[in-house]
């Protein structure tokens, strides 16, 4: 009889235990903060791709993005070579110069920079706000140049993946991932490069 006590007591602590750990696994997964990419809006079009939530942070200094490459390429279609810029080269070149002040609006989350990039005769698109975009593997193309009515128009072919991509600029790539950016550069009446036209 006593053996019978003690089993059904011994039996009632083991079922609370695993109840008990049970409760833990389902409370913690619950309250802890998830890194991991949340799914976007159906409405989106983009229900094959995942977003991660904004970075909290400055991630200029979060080693997640310091340790990725930073550099500017420039590639050459005519020679088929790619260059990695210094930044006394980019400061030579206007074009160079205007395409690093762009980059430096992504990673910096800076949508009333980016905007003040735009020309003011800019072809029919908005830059939504954004939080900051972890840009790397920077590669630029000089794909082609026009004048149009006397104005000078010049085409990047802008290649960048962005970790950890939270879909507040870009909604139309997923994390890590690599799909062209066209930006068309036009002069201002200061003769300063604007952005006329984005295209993906």
């Amino acid at each position: 009889m006593r053996k019978n006590k003690r089993l059904r007591i011994a039996l009632l602590v083991c079922g609370g235990v695993v109840l008990l750990a049970v409760l833990t696994v389902v409370l913690l997964s619950v309250l802890l903060p998830k890194d991991e990419p949340t799914q976007p809006s159906q409405d989106s079009g983009t229900s094959s791709i995942r977003f991660y939530p904004p970075y909290d942070g400055d991630i200029r200094t979060a080693e997640i993005y310091t340790r990725l490459d930073r550099q500017f390429y420039l590639y050459d279609a005519n020679y088929g070579s790619t260059d990695a810029l210094s930044e006394s080269a980019i400061d030579a070149d206007p074009e160079l110069r205007f395409l690093r002040a762009y980059f430096n609006c992504l990673i910096d989350g800076d949508a009333a920079g980016l905007r003040a990039l735009l020309a003011s005769d800019a072809n029919g698109f908005t830059i939504p706000d954004f939080a900051q975009q972890m840009v790397y593997d920077m590669k630029v193309t000089r794909v082609g140049e026009t004048e149009e009515s006397g104005d000078l128009r010049v085409t990047y072919r802008l290649e960048y993946r962005i970790q950890r991509n939270n879909g507040t600029y870009r909604r139309d790539v997923g994390s890590d991932a690599m799909r062209p950016e066209y930006l068309t550069l036009t002069k201002d009446e200061n003769g300063d490069f604007r952005i006329f036209d984005i295209r993906r």
